[in-house]
């Protein structure tokens, strides 16, 4: 729908919702009746927006009018300046993991696949290596092309070796995922973005949320399980965090867990991912990570934080001293396991870290 169109529809809406609002708070006919003879209605024409007329007749002294009057102009260009400017060209998940995330398609050449050298990095069930290339032949023309993939590129439900993308062509990679090739003006870009962030990412840290974690873990034992890899999964908290907020308030707690991931996430890889897993404890999924390379990291979480006092102050001004806990399970490439167990045997060692001090690593593996 066009910019104008949709401020004109806008603006009618609001009008017929004043009306109706009137209506059922007081009777229309009785208001127009009852005070005809006191304050003039007020009248509000939209003609700057090619609106004819659109009309809001109320009494001012009797509705007691206090929605405030602002400047939307900035706004309105806003929208316009997006409808005249070009449209940006990218995919978009629609279906398997990572649904809503958006990939601009911003270079001439662009590998997709779940390698982490690919310049789009795909992880799902059957997505090669390398699976396909986007190519810019000119202006806003792309090519898609297939390379060699183990599981092939479909376009609109055929199967091609390589292919020009038009507006809305969906492209399934492997047994799951599926992307929408669009162009999106900057509001619509915008918008998707947020709308990704908020349906993945933990508001107060910005780590991944518990939702997006639980589809990582399912989609990380499957691939470990079909090119025989081990897989660690690990979870940690801060030890004794009720003390903290209940000495020093809630928003020093909150500091101190924006600390403390900042702090982890220098000590995992690219390829791992740290979550929220719930309150004070947080997740990180090791894909490839064996026994040894699971007690080394776990290891690594516990000293990053006890070794060094987050940069949050205390009551006395002091920066505070916290430690974590951590309980991990490493899967070897030949268990047949799940993601229930295997949450569930590392929250078993995490109590356990607790139970024997807290401040302490508590690993074990499947077979």
């Amino acid at each position: 729908m066009p910019a104008v169109e949709f401020l004109r529809a806008c603006v009618c809406f609001y009008g017929h919702c004043q009306l109706n609002l009137i209506k059922c708070k007081i009777g229309y006919e009785k208001v127009k009746s009852d005070r005809k003879d006191q304050s003039p209605p007020i009248t509000q024409k939209f003609k700057h927006l090619g609106v004819k007329e659109t009309i809001v007749e109320a009494s001012p002294s009797f509705l007691g009018e206090t929605t405030g009057k602002y400047d939307i102009s900035i706004m309105v260009e806003d929208v316009l300046r997006a409808e005249r400017e070009e449209k940006k060209p990218c995919f978009i998940v629609i279906a398997g993991h990572d649904v809503g995330r958006i990939m601009p398609l911003t270079h001439r050449r662009i590998i997709i696949g779940r390698d982490s050298t690919c310049d789009e990095v795909i992880a799902g069930e059957g997505v090669s290596r390398k699976h396909a290339e986007i190519i810019q032949l000119d202006g806003n023309s792309f090519q898609i092309k297939d390379l060699n993939s183990t599981n092939g590129v479909y376009v609109s439900g055929k199967r091609i070796r390589e292919t020009v993308l038009e507006d809305g062509d969906k492209i399934l990679l492997g047994r799951q995922i599926v992307l929408k090739f669009v162009f999106q003006d900057q509001i619509d870009n915008n918008y998707g973005k947020k709308m990704y962030q908020a349906s993945t990412r933990d508001v107060l840290t910005g780590v991944y949320n518990r939702r997006y974690l639980m589809e990582k873990i399912v989609t990380d034992l499957s691939f470990a399980h079909r090119h025989a890899l081990p897989y660690t999964f690990v979870l940690f908290d801060v030890d004794h965090f009720k003390k903290i907020n209940d000495t020093y308030g809630h928003q020093v707690g909150d500091r101190v867990l924006v600390s403390l991931v900042n702090a982890v996430a220098t000590e995992i890889r690219n390829e791992d991912l740290i979550a929220r897993y719930g309150g004070e404890e947080f997740a990180i999924t090791a894909p490839a990570t064996g026994v040894r390379g699971g007690m080394i990291l776990g290891e690594r979480v516990r000293q990053c934080v006890a070794d060094k006092p987050m940069r949050v102050m205390g009551g006395n001004g002091a920066p505070l001293h916290i430690t974590v806990s951590v309980g991990l399970v490493t899967a070897l490439p030949a268990a047949a396991t799940d993601a229930e167990a295997i949450i569930s045997i590392a929250d078993d060692n995490l109590y356990q870290a607790k139970e024997n001090g807290r401040n302490r690593v508590v690993t074990s593996h499947i077979e």
